[in-house]
């Protein structure tokens, strides 16, 4: 994991130092590295810089928050009254439920309860990418891959179209 934060960084740095216009969805990956580390002054700092933000940077920058070490919920409500604010529609329904659940889920599988942090999966009533994606993190962290590719092929099998996150 700290190779793939290294190497985020370095290739923010040199976005940055080259002058190359990052695209929306190289942004959102690198938020998403940034989320998954729990990097949260590096993902505001490439956030608040974009000139362009559609839905998936706004709810990669959530997921910044949410996963950061103390599960910074306040800022991640924030940021998403923020996003309405600036006209954003919420796709693939991220709703302020969404936030709380996946902070459920990714506070069990933190402490090591992957059992529970799959009952939030398995409970939620609708499925978020977000949802998926903190699932599958955490059998990754965790040690169980197969679990986790159980958890992408019910993913396929629901209907969600993977993305460049999940893939």
């Amino acid at each position: 994991m700290l190779h793939c934060l290294i190497f985020s960084k370095w290739l923010h740095a040199y976005m940055i130092k080259t002058g190359f216009n990052t695209s929306t969805v190289l942004a959102t990956a690198l938020l998403d590295m940034y989320a998954t580390c729990g990097e949260i002054y590096s993902g505001r700092f490439l956030f608040d810089r974009m000139s362009y933000r559609d839905v998936m940077c706004w709810t990669a920058m959530i997921s910044v928050y949410v996963y950061a070490s103390a599960g910074d919920l306040n800022h991640a409500y924030n940021l998403f009254v923020q996003m309405q604010n600036a006209k954003i529609k919420p796709n693939q329904g991220l709703k302020r439920d969404m936030i709380l659940i996946t902070a459920l889920l990714d506070m069990y599988s933190k402490c090591g309860d992957l059992d529970k942090a799959e009952q939030v999966l398995a409970g939620a009533p609708d499925r978020y990418r977000c949802l998926w994606n903190a699932m599958m993190r955490a059998f990754a962290m965790g040690g169980q891959g197969k679990n986790g590719l159980k958890i992408f092929h019910q993913l396929k099998s629901a209907g969600v179209r993977p993305n460049d996150i999940h893939l």
